[in-house]
């Protein structure tokens, strides 16, 4: 079945939204518009134009309170199977990916939609609805596009800002206060209603099927969100913001209920498929909300933007370059300066500019020690290298604000990929989360490198790999037992209880010896393909290995004590010249 022509009629249901009423402006003359609720008029019209396609805009037909009419699409299912419409394109939410600690980001259609918790209404009903219509759960088959007839085109889109929409997020931005979690900071990704109408116009005019993601170019954290909106924030745990909502009528609790998991953790995606289509958002996310807060059609504005927020853009997954500089002025310095002492060599084989992938080893089970790198290379090269860290650094409160700002970013190959593509230094530590919690006996035994994947992203984006190991940060919690709790590893998503002297409250002053070796560039003797070959990855995993052990053994072998003195005969040097 070939895209509809020109003269096809377009059969629309949407409902009274600034997005059916733009995309039937695009459409002209072929559009056939009903806006309200099922009835024989549908059948009549439908037969009497027999449309090619359908488009559904669910995102436009939601309840009073903001979820997808699961009834609604039943019944428009059995009108189009009447009808022998042979293709639909649906208009469906991003938010259909359950915020979750444990969804990376920025993911693209290839992302299966699997509902860990269940804790999330908007993320089940809209789940539902995508089954409804026949969208299969598997990461493959929406990749693939495959679906059943009739044929079905499928548009995650970002939560829209239509002032006369539903969408639950969007909403928050009209009100004078909105009650948050404290402690958290996802990135948000809110969308204009011309580029969904873009998005839509794009798909409807080509001949592809299965799941498109559509979000505007980049994310807004919710504090900036809601400052650009003029809206209040008023944080709090959870039994305080019930107390903060008593204020609020009985909608506005249902409200803040349904938005509640998507104001702690991000779910964000981006437009794989529509980019390779040529297709691009015309607004960033910033912008958007400020056009949301422009004054409307009488005169009246809906919110007053802040004038005191420029911006050129915010990272996509939330770090926060003033954050860093600002710690690295105060509490950070202190620490690697006064504290650890921490004397590092090699920083002249960091490239100044470019992909890189960092590896290193992480011991103390905290991540002090990515932190201190972090602080190293922002302070002496202006390089802010983004970390892959496990999802248990971004569950807790405040402790997931503080990853996030400092750039960490859940460990995916997917991840690493869009960081390096954009020429992002890239950190990580390949023994995964059972590095960090090795007993001391074993503090300085590298573990295994996992399946060398770090190798495969260097040789996929032709960036050089640059090793580096730390001596000292086992000791500031060195590990002297672990107990297997089902309990604490289910609630933390650690793999132990681990037992320290200070049961990991206080870090111990330890001196820091950090070595960052020259730098590997594979691309003299390998090429991009050489990524596919699992042999290849592997014995250059396991020589890089080598490498950083013997590296690890002989500056442990060096150390006089674990708390003072230099392992080497002279201080390292502090202005040496980078070369790229």
């Amino acid at each position: 079945m070939s895209a509809a022509t020109p003269l096809s009629p377009i059969f629309v249901l949407g409902g009274h939204d600034e997005v059916t009423d733009r995309l039937v402006d695009r459409l002209g003359p072929r559009a056939v518009v009903h806006r309200d609720a099922l009835d024989a008029d549908v059948d009549a019209a439908l037969a009497a134009n027999r449309p090619a396609l359908a488009v559904v805009l669910a995102t436009s037909r939601l309840t009073a309170d903001g979820l997808p009419d699961l009834d609604d699409a039943d019944t428009l299912l059995d009108v189009l199977a009447r009808a022998g419409v042979p293709r639909l394109v649906v208009a469906a939410s991003s938010q259909v990916f359950e915020p979750d600690c444990r969804h990376p980001a920025m993911v693209d259609e290839t992302w299966g939609t699997t509902l860990r918790e269940g804790h999330a209404p908007l993320a089940v009903a809209w789940s539902a609805l995508e089954r409804a219509f026949g969208v299969e759960d598997e990461a493959s088959d929406a990749a693939a596009g495959s679906t059943p007839e009739p044929r079905v085109a499928l548009l995650r889109a970002a939560p829209v800002l239509d002032p006369r929409g539903r969408d639950v997020l969007p909403r928050l931005l009209t009100g004078r206060r909105a009650v948050v979690s404290a402690g958290f900071d996802p990135t948000l990704q809110l969308l204009d209603p011309d580029d969904l109408v873009g998005a839509l116009m794009r798909v409807i005019e080509s001949d592809e099927d299965g799941v498109f993601h559509v979000a505007p170019a980049g994310g807004v954290p919710l504090r900036a969100m809601l400052r650009l909106a003029g809206v209040a924030r008023w944080g709090g745990p959870g039994p305080m913001q019930g107390a903060m909502r008593l204020l609020d009528s009985a909608a506005a609790r249902e409200l803040s209920r349904l938005a509640a998991p998507y104001l702690r953790y991000s779910f964000t995606v981006k437009g794989r498929r529509l980019a390779t289509m040529g297709w691009q958002p015309r607004w960033r996310a910033d912008e958007a909300i400020r056009r949301f807060c422009l004054p409307d059609v009488d005169g009246k504005a809906r919110r007053a933007p802040s004038v005191a927020e420029p911006h050129d853009g915010y990272d996509d997954f939330g770090m926060d370059r003033g954050y860093i500089d600002a710690k690295s002025r105060g509490l950070f310095g202190f620490l690697h300066d006064r504290y650890w002492r921490i004397e590092t060599r090699g920083v002249e084989h960091v490239p100044r500019e470019g992909p890189v992938v960092l590896v290193g080893i992480h011991r103390g089970h905290q991540p002090y020690d990515g932190v201190m790198l972090l602080h190293l290379l922002a302070t002496r090269i202006g390089r802010y290298p983004r970390f892959l860290i496990h999802p248990s650094l971004t569950k807790p409160a405040f402790l997931s604000d503080f990853m996030t700002k400092l750039g960490g970013v859940l460990a995916s190959q997917a991840n690493a990929d869009h960081l390096l593509a954009r020429g992002r230094p890239l950190a990580l530590f390949p023994e995964g989360i059972q590095g960090a919690f090795v007993p001391y006996r074993e503090a300085y035994t590298l573990r295994r490198f996992g399946r060398h994947d770090y190798v495969r992203m260097a040789l996929r984006h032709r960036a050089p790999i640059v090793p580096f190991v730390t001596v000292g940060s086992a000791e500031i919690f060195p590990i002297l037992a672990k107990i297997h709790w089902p309990a604490f590893e289910r609630h933390t998503l650690w793999p132990c209880l681990p037992i320290t002297p200070t049961m990991s409250t206080v870090p111990l002053p330890s001196k820091w010896h950090t070595q960052i070796l020259p730098s590997i560039d594979l691309t003299t003797s390998y090429g991009p393909e050489a990524a596919d070959d699992a042999r290849t990855v592997r014995t250059i995993g396991k020589e890089i290995k080598a490498l950083m052990n013997d590296r690890l053994q002989a500056m442990v072998a060096q150390r006089k004590h674990r708390f003072w003195g230099s392992i080497w005969d002279a201080a390292p040097e502090e202005t040496a010249e980078i070369v790229p």
